[in-house]
C-alpha cells in the first residue's frame, strides 16, 4: 500500500516550491554584503556573514518550525551550515565536468578563514588544508599564506607607527606584567638540519569592571606595503659583558613592609578540608555538593569574581636563546618600553624561571640605576617553584616504597608513579600527593586509636616523633605536602601574604635535599618581594595582580609564568616551526605573525566556542567539582589506605629504625637524620 501511495503522489508541486525558495535565498546570497577579513573577527561576524533568509531556512531544516523560538539566537550548527553554503555558491556553473573549486573573496565568511588559519597553526599541513578547501570548508593554502604575509606586514607597520613593539590587543591605562622564557622546538625528523631555541616575551594586563582600559585600534588588512621587518631596536640584541665575579650586590633602597601573619589561619583551613574529606571517605554515594577533592572544597568556599579575564599578548619571537645576559637585558628593555607606552609611569614587573632569574639578578646588580630593584621588579615564577618543590619532595620519597604503594593501589601505573618523583606531569603529580596526604592522615589517626594511649593525640604524636624515625619520616612528608598545597592555594586564591609566609617555611627543604640553585636563589626572591616598591606592593597586596585569571572559574588563578607557557603553546601548536628552521623567510614570517595569529584564533574561540556558558552559573565552578572526579578521588584514597595497611602502617612502627614502606628493609642510620633541622640550619 505504501508503494502505491508513493507512486500516486505528485512531487511536481513540491519541486516548484523548492525551486522558488532556492531562487529567493540564492538571490539574497548574491546580493548580500559578506564579511571581509580585515585582521580581526568582529562581534557577530558569523551572524552578519550570510543573509537572514538563508539562516532561517537552515534553522527550519535543523529544528523544524516553531513560532515561539523566532527571536532566539541561531545555533553554531546553523551558522556553520549557512557559511559553508555562502562560501560555495557560484554565480555561474562551469561547463567543465572536473572544474577546480573556486571561491570569490566577496563571499568569504569567517568560518572558512578560521578553519584554514587554525589548521595551519596546529599542523602546518598544506595537504590537509587543501583537502578541506576542496570539500568547501576552508580557504586554500595559498590564501592562508597570503593572510600570513598580510598579518606580518601589518604588524610591522603598526610597530613602525607606534615607534615601539606593542601588540595591538593590549589596552592603555592598565597595570601590566611580563614574562620571559625560552621557546624551543626540536625537529624529530632524522633529515632535519636545524632546531629553534629562541626567546618569547609575554605581556599580561588586568582589566577590572571599574577600569576595563582604553582599547587601541586593531591592525588592518591588507597592509600598505608587502615588506615586513621589525624595528631595529627590537630585533637587534646588543652584546653585553657581564662577569659575575666582579659584581657587587647593592643595598636594596626599598623599605620593608609588614604583612599580617595568616599561616596558622590558613593551616587550620587545610585541616578543615582534611577533616571534611575524612568524614566522606566512608560515604556510599557521593553527591555534587560533597566536594571531597582539595580544589573542589576550596572552590566551594570562594566567591565568584566580577572582573573580566586577563588580557594576554605575546611579542614577536627572538632567534637568540633566552639564557644569555644580553637577551635578558634586552628583554627587560623591551618590556620597559612596551609598558611605558601602554601604562606610563608604571614600574615593570618581569617573571622568569630559576636559571633566567639568576641572570636577571646579575643584570640588576650590574646596572642598578637602570635595572635595580627600585625601577624594575623581577620575580621567580610560581609554576617553576611548584615543580621544583614537588621534585625535591620526590627526592625525599625516592626508594621509600611510595611509588610501589601507588602502583599496587591502582592510583597510577608503575611508570606513571615513578614519573611523579621527577614531576613529568605537574597536575598528575599534585593529584597523587593530595591522595597521599589524605591517606596518611587517615592512617595516623587509626594508629593513634589502635595504640590505646591514654594521652591526647597531640602528645602521642610528639612522643612518636621523638623516638620513631619511620613515624618522623612520613610525618615530614605530610607536613611538606601540606605546605606545598598551601603554596598552590596562595596562587589560586590570590593570597599574597600566604605566598610569602609559606615560601619562607619551604625554603629549608631545598637546603636539606641539596638543591643548590633554588636554595641559593629562592631566599633572594623572598627578600625581593618583601622589599617591593610601594606602587607594585599596592598592586600585589591590594589588587592581587601578582597572579592572573584567564577564566572566570573559581579557584583557577595561575602564576604568570604558567600563563606564559600557555601562550608559547598557542604559538607553536602541534606543528610549531616544523620545516621552517631551514627557510629564513618563512621562519621570520612565523616569528612575527605567530603571536598575532594565535590572538586571532583565541578571539574567535572566546566569542563563539567558549569553555563556559555565561548564562549558566554552574559553568563557573572549578573543573574538579564534577561528581566523577569526587568519586574517583574517594576510591583512590581508600585503595591507597588499604594497600599501605597491608604493607604495614608506618605510624604504628614503634622501633628505632627507619624502614621502607614496601619491603620493610631497614635504611642506613645516616639516612634517618632529621632532614628538617638540617635544612633549617643551612638556611
Amino acid at each position: 500500500m505504501l508503494k502505491e501511495a508513493l507512486k500516486k503522489r505528485d512531487f511536481t508541486e513540491d519541486a516548484f516550491i523548492l525551486a522558488k525558495a532556492a531562487a529567493i535565498v540564492r538571490s539574497d546570497i548574491l546580493n548580500h554584503e559578506c564579511f571581509k577579513f580585515t585582521g580581526s573577527f568582529q562581534k557577530n561576524c558569523q551572524e552578519n556573514s550570510s543573509p537572514s533568509s538563508l539562516q532561517s531556512l537552515i534553522s527550519l531544516i535543523l529544528n523544524g518550525s516553531n513560532l515561539k523560538d523566532q527571536d532566539r539566537h541561531e545555533s553554531q550548527a546553523c551558522l556553520s551550515a549557512s557559511q559553508v553554503i555562502m562560501y560555495n555558491v557560484k554565480k555561474k556553473l562551469s561547463s567543465k565536468l572536473n572544474a577546480r573549486s573556486r571561491h570569490v573573496l566577496q563571499r568569504e565568511p569567517p568560518l572558512p578563514v578560521y578553519i584554514g588559519l587554525n589548521v595551519h597553526q596546529m599542523t602546518r599541513s598544506k595537504k590537509l588544508i587543501n583537502q578541506f578547501y576542496k570539500m568547501g570548508f576552508s580557504i586554500s593554502y595559498d590564501r592562508v599564506i597570503e593572510l600570513e604575509e598580510w598579518i606580518t606586514a601589518s604588524v610591522c607597520e603598526r610597530f613602525e607607527e607606534d615607534g615601539v613593539v606593542v601588540p595591538a590587543g593590549l589596552h592603555k591605562g592598565l597595570f601590566t606584567v611580563g614574562a620571559l622564557d625560552n621557546i624551543d622546538h626540536n625537529p624529530s625528523s632524522t633529515t632535519a638540519v636545524g632546531a629553534f631555541h629562541g626567546c618569547g616575551i609575554s605581556l599580561f594586563q588586568f582589566p577590572t569592571k571599574a577600569n576595563p582600559g582604553e582599547t587601541r585600534n586593531p591592525i588592518v588588512l591588507p597592509p600598505k606595503t608587502k615588506q615586513h621587518c621589525l624595528l631595529e631596536g627590537y630585533s637587534v640584541v646588543p652584546a653585553v659583558a657581564l662577569a659575575p665575579a666582579t659584581i657587587c650586590v647593592p643595598k636594596n633602597q626599598n623599605s620593608d613592609f609588614s604583612l599580617r601573619s595568616c599561616l596558622s589561619e590558613e593551616n587550620s583551613n587545610e585541616e578543615k578540608w582534611i577533616q571534611h574529606a575524612l568524614n566522606l571517605l566512608t560515604k556510599d554515594n557521593l553527591s555534587n555538593a560533597d566536594d571531597i577533592v582539595w580544589a573542589a572544597y576550596h572552590a566551594s568556599k570562594q566567591l565568584q569574581t566580577e572582573d573580566p579575564p586577563v588580557i594576554c599578548a605575546l611579542l614577536p619571537l627572538f632567534y637568540e636563546k633566552a639564557a644569555t645576559p644580553a637577551m635578558i637585558k634586552h628583554g627587560m628593555d623591551v618590556q620597559r618600553l612596551a609598558i611605558e607606552h601602554v601604562n606610563p609611569g608604571q614600574i615593570p614587573v618581569t617573571t622568569f624561571d630559576q636559571p633566567l632569574f639568576a641572570l636577571a639578578k646579575l643584570v640588576q646588580w650590574k646596572w642598578p640605576a637602570l635595572y635595580g630593584e627600585s625601577v624594575h621588579v623581577v620575580m621567580l615564577g610560581g609554576l617553576h617553584i611548584e615543580m621544583a618543590l614537588w621534585n625535591t619532595l620526590g627526592d625525599m620519597l625516592e626508594d621509600s616504597g611510595w611509588t610501589s604503594a601507588l602502583t599496587e593501589s591502582e592510583v597510577a601505573s608503575s611508570g606513571t608513579a615513578d614519573s611523579f618523583l621527577r614531576v613529568v606531569h605537574l597536575t598528575r603529580t599534585r593529584h597523587a600527593h593530595q591522595v597521599t596526604l589524605l591517606a596518611l592522615h587517615k592512617l595516623q589517626k587509626e594508629a593513634y586509636l589502635q595504640s590505646g594511649s591514654s594521652v591526647s593525640e597531640v602528645e602521642w604524636r610528639k612522643e612518636m616523633l621523638r623516638r620513631c624515625p619511620t613515624f618522623l619520616f612520613w610525618d615530614l612528608v605530610m607536613k611538606y605536602e601540606m605546605l606545598i598545597m598551601m603554596f598552590v592555594r596562595a596562587h589560586r586564591e590570590k593570597n599574597f601574604p600566604l605566598y610569602i609566609e609559606v615560601l619562607e617555611k619551604l625554603a629549608p627543604l631545598f637546603f636539606a635535599l641539596d638543591h643548590v640553585n633554588y636554595s641559593r636563589w629562592l631566599p633572594v626572591h623572598v627578600k625581593d618581594i618583601k622589599f617591593l616598591p610601594h606602587s607594585v606592593r599596592v598592586e600585589f597586596e591590594q589588587q592581587c595582580h601578582w597572579v592572573l585569571s584567564k577564566t572566570c572559574n573559581k579557584f583557577s588563578a595561575i602564576p604568570i609564568d604558567q600563563a606564559h607557557e600557555q601562550e608559547n603553546a598557542h604559538v607553536k601548536g602541534s606543528g610549531g616551526c616544523v620545516g621552517l628552521t631551514e627557510n629564513p623567510t618563512a621562519f621570520q614570517r612565523w616569528m612575527v605573525s605567530g603571536p598575532e595569529k594565535a590572538r586571532l584564533l583565541r578571539e574567535f574561540v572566546d566569542m563563539y566556542l567558549p569553555d563556559v556558558d555565561s548564562d549558566h552559573p554552574r559553568s563557573f565552578r572549578n573543573h574538579e567539582q564534577g561528581l566523577s572526579t569526587q568519586i574517583r578521588f574517594q576510591k583512590q584514597v581508600n585503595s591507597l589506605i588499604e594497600t599501605i595497611k597491608k604493607m604495614g602502617n608506618p605510624f604504628s612502627d614503634d622501633f628505632p629504625e627507619l624502614v621502607k614502606l614496601d619491603s620493610r628493609n631497614c635504611v642506613d642510620e645516616s639516612v634517618a637524620h632529621d632532614l628538617f633541622c638540617l635544612g633549617r640550619n643551612r638556611h
